[in-house]
């Protein structure tokens, strides 16, 4: 999110989050940003989804960030990728992806022609460090 500091909707937004809060990150997060934006659709420029997260959030979606090749323009409109690393982290979670942490080694990540090493690879060091 970016805003003036003190604009409406972040001043709403601020004083109900906590009200807003039961357990989950969606409720405080994206469902009350989003009511507060449909009531106020003149306060709020809201990008599409694929400015931040161009990959679905499902078994599809970390399929083609993690294991497949980065097509040609896929990510022209996009400035941020979220990783839903909570899908895929883990080891023990196969539900979403067949990769895990354990995999994205750094020898790995310089290699694979998946979209993630391509992603990754202008983030690694230049030089081995041991």
């Amino acid at each position: 999110m970016l805003a003036e500091a003190g604009t409406p909707f972040i001043t709403s937004w601020r004083e109900q989050i906590v009200g807003a809060m039961d357990d989950t990150w969606s409720s405080h997060s994206c469902r009350l940003a989003a009511r507060l934006a449909a009531a106020a659709p003149d306060q709020v420029h809201v990008e599409p989804q694929a400015s931040f997260s161009p990959f679905d959030h499902t078994p599809a979606g970390m399929t083609e960030l993690l294991e497949q090749p980065l097509v040609p323009g896929r990510l022209d409109e996009t400035f941020s990728v979220h990783l839903c690393d909570h899908l895929w982290w883990s080891d023990d979670r196969r539900d979403f992806s067949r990769v895990s942490a354990a995999d994205l080694t750094e020898a790995h990540l310089r290699e694979t022609d998946a979209l993630i090493g391509h992603l990754a690879r202008p983030h690694l060091p230049d030089h081995d460090l041991f």
